[in-house]
């Protein structure tokens, strides 16, 4: 039976693009071939199969679009798009990771909110959402010198992604503040990560939103 898989994934970089103003972000978006901190395993033709056809079925026709915050099922709700993929995600065979690169639109609603916590260097992460079956199966791990429980993805189909403010298993740190400050060379000046839980950002949006 097709369930619906959230996985949060590695760090990514935030740059303001000086000739748009807009924020993209890249890096590490997915990871086949080794076992999440979800205990979930997509081995890499699974993995493979699911971005060629996200490729060709979403970022070839400009559908690659992304949700600030999970919604609750694998479809996009359009009221609440944040940010594109505008070009193929790839996927390397040999570490398994799928790199993409994405693009907030900072004239949606929710654009609005992801662009302002990336120029305040807010920590945010991103996460994937898809549907696929799962199959518990006992593994021998040589680093853990100990059996295991993987639970391994078949039949995957990934939806989308989404930003997060508390992912499971990796964060990504908007560098826009800290280029920011090595331009106007205010090297005695420290900030702190701000964390912003869901809670933060409801408020964030009424404020901005408030008629």
């Amino acid at each position: 039976m097709l369930e619906l898989l959230v996985e949060s994934s590695q760090t990514v970089e935030v740059k303001k693009d000086k000739k748009s103003g807009d924020f993209v972000f890249e890096g590490v978006f997915a990871v086949a071939k080794k076992r999440n901190l979800n205990g979930r395993l997509y081995p890499y033709k699974v993995m493979d199969k699911a971005i060629k056809e996200y490729n060709e079925n979403f970022i070839n026709k400009k559908r690659g679009l992304g949700s600030l915050d999970h919604e609750e099922d694998a479809s996009i709700n359009l009221k609440n798009v944040a940010f594109i993929i505008d070009k193929p995600l790839t996927l390397d065979e040999e570490s398994g990771e799928v790199r993409g690169k994405g693009r907030i639109l900072k004239e949606t609603p929710l654009g609005k909110i992801a662009y302002e916590l990336m120029k305040e260097g807010i920590t945010v992460g991103i996460s994937s959402r898809g549907l696929g079956e799962v199959t518990e199966r006992k593994e021998f791990d040589e680093e853990l010198n100990e059996e295991v429980d993987i639970l391994e993805v078949s039949d995957y189909s990934l939806s989308c992604f989404d930003l997060v403010s508390e992912p499971s298993i990796g964060v990504f740190v908007s560098n826009y503040k800290q280029e920011e400050k090595v331009e106007k060379k205010e090297e005695n000046k420290i900030e702190e990560k701000k964390i912003f839980s869901s809670e933060d950002l409801k408020k964030l949006n009424e404020i901005l939103f408030e008629e």
